[in-house]
Parts: C-alpha cells; structure tokens; sequence
C-alpha cells in the first residue's frame, strides 16, 4: 500500500477519517501493518501491501488470528482486547440469529430445514410443481 493511500481511506464501518497506521514491514510500500480507527477501534490489516477494509461479518477469523499472532509483539494492546471481544459478540449475534432462525423455521409448515440449509421452496410451491 502507498503511504498517500492513507489519505483516503476511511473507516467502512462509522466512516471516521483519518485513520491510524502503523507500519509493520515496508519497502517501497507498506507490506505489512494494521490501520486503526480511533472512533471506533476497530482495525484493518495491511498485508502483501493491500489494506483489507473489510465489515466485522465478513473477516476470516483464522487469517485474523494468525495476523495477530505474527504481530502480538508490536501490535497495540487495545488491538489485541477489542479483536477478541468483537469477535465473541460477532459469535454471539450469530449465534442468536441462528436460535431465531431455527424457531421460526420450527414454528412455520411452509418451509423445510434440513441441517443448516434452508430450502428456498415452500410445502405449497413444491406441491404446485409436483
């Protein structure tokens, strides 16, 4: 990522602009580093010189943790706290919405859950196309 990138770039999630950087690996471009909204603390990782701008639903938790993991030594400890406390209230919405889901699933004859998928056609439709 080129420094003058920074000048652009804005929190995706309450758009606060500027956002902190901080600098991990660097040659020319920024390889690795993390940018930082102070509004909300959330952060967004710089690697192979791309910043991942990403919403909290849609990071990949493994290639998180395994940022944070190389990086524990030079990254902030406010960072490293609100990763993982975001992280178990993103586990906790899920899981609520996943307990929603399955009562009104229950709760409702025209649709079928098997597993965790759910089958987009209703007992009705089906019957029409039988």
């Amino acid at each position: 990522m080129k420094n003058k990138l920074l000048d652009l770039l804005a929190c995706p999630y309450d758009g606060h602009f500027p956002l902190e950087m901080r600098i991990f690996e660097a040659d020319d471009e920024i390889v690795e580093g993390i940018l930082i909204c102070s509004k909300c603390s959330r952060w967004y990782p710089i690697r192979d010189k791309i910043p991942e701008m990403l919403p909290d639903e849609l990071r990949n938790e493994k290639e998180e943790k395994c940022f944070l993991d190389k990086w524990k030594d030079v990254l902030p400890q406010p960072v490293i706290k609100d990763c993982y406390l975001n992280r178990k209230k993103i586990k906790a919405t899920q899981h609520a919405y996943n307990c929603q889901l399955f009562t009104i699933l229950k709760e409702n004859p025209y649709f079928e859950a098997t597993d965790s998928t759910l089958r987009g056609a209703s007992n009705v439709e089906k019957q029409q196309f039988s």
